[in-house]
């Protein structure tokens, strides 16, 4: 069944539910939205829609049940201008960080919002999706703001397990740092519906992740003790392609075609995570210690994959058409700060994973 099928039987199915709440003169707006208005619907997901109302919002309703059932959220009309101040310009510092202090329920709403249907339009929805619209880049880089924080504590969970010689946990929660970097490269090109259970099929439809598709999908499959460090590598270099690919969309890092997983050359450190602000990106260390990283870092960083350096140069300046000697410099920069080093630095770490 095609997603235009699926979604016309679901609302046939939800017509009685639809209509009554439409019919209701305290109710401004309807709108129709998840996973189905996303193109990610199932024939067993739910059919949910959102009412809007004045006062205090009451409780979510179910109608009917298994795959007819209808969930039915209520917002109030104030709700409409907490969802609009997530359009404006993304102005997160270090001290002041809006991807931390933003619920990340009310960027889900914003994005159901945005992707809904009306079933009964008012002025004030009409306003607050035009904003989210002319906002578009503002929500993204909120959103993959945000994920890149849920990143990089998972991160540090990960290599806390791996010091501990807990292998299995630490596989486990490296498999969530890279399936969140994964949430945040799809976002990076507006396909922002999340959910842990939808990461997945985002990747396989975005078009330009194609190529690393068949790597991602074994490492993710991969048993959980093994495949630690070369998950939390992959994720280094997807989170920086998700927060170049946000903040430059017009000339992002390559996509990694094959997995980094080699021991030679220049290779990131697997205690570095990148991160974003309003102005740009920064480098962490284990949060003990930040880095600015202009672009051009972020992308000789997310190169050093057991490269050569020579290769690495090669590759950025291909790439970006940076000057050559710039180039080396940010490398040189890179190496200074412990951030990327040859191979043998970590080799100890990598070998300890691989037993079990």
């Amino acid at each position: 069944m095609s997603g235009s099928q699926l979604l016309e039987e679901k609302l046939g199915a939800a017509t009685g539910v639809v209509e009554h709440y439409v019919a209701d003169e305290s109710v401004e707006a309807v709108y129709l939205s998840g996973s189905l208005m996303a193109g990610l619907g199932t024939p067993f997901s739910d059919t949910d829609v959102f009412v809007i109302t004045d006062g205090a919002p009451s409780e979510a309703v179910q109608h009917g049940a298994g795959a007819d059932r209808v969930d039915v959220e209520f917002r109030s009309v104030e709700w409409l201008d907490q969802v609009t101040a997530l359009a404006r310009p993304y102005s997160s510092t270090m001290y002041d960080n809006q991807a931390l202090t933003t619920p990340p329920g009310l960027i889900d709403d914003a994005v159901r919002l945005r992707v809904g249907h009306d079933l009964k339009p008012s002025p004030r929805l009409t306003a607050v999706r035009a904003a989210l619209d002319d906002g578009d880049h503002n929500l993204r880089k909120l959103l993959v703001s945000q994920l890149a924080a849920d990143s990089g504590a998972a991160w540090m969970d990960a290599l806390g397990f791996l010091s501990n010689g807990d292998l299995d946990s630490a596989g486990l929660v490296a498999q969530k740092v890279l399936l969140i970097g994964l949430d945040a490269a799809c976002a990076a090109a507006g396909d922002l519906y999340r959910g842990g259970k939808w990461v997945w099929s985002r990747v396989r439809r975005d078009p330009v992740l194609a190529d690393a598709v068949p790597w991602l999908r074994d490492l993710l499959l991969e048993p959980a003790a093994r495949p630690t460090l070369r998950r939390l590598l992959a994720a280094q270099e997807i989170l920086a392609f998700a927060l170049h690919r946000t903040w430059y969309p017009q000339r992002p890092i390559p996509v990694p075609t094959e997995p980094p997983y080699a021991l030679d050359g220049l290779v990131r450190s697997p205690y570095w995570m990148p991160f974003s602000l309003a102005a740009g990106f920064y480098l962490s260390e284990r949060g003990a210690r930040h880095f600015t990283a202009p672009d051009l870092a972020l992308a000789c960083w997310a190169g050093a994959r057991g490269r050569s350096r020579a290769e690495i140069e090669r590759q950025v300046a291909t790439v970006r058409g940076d000057e050559p000697e710039l180039i080396r410099q940010t490398i040189d920069a890179l190496r200074a700060i412990g951030a990327i080093g040859d191979a043998g630095q970590w080799e100890s770490l990598f070998r300890s994973q691989e037993r079990g």
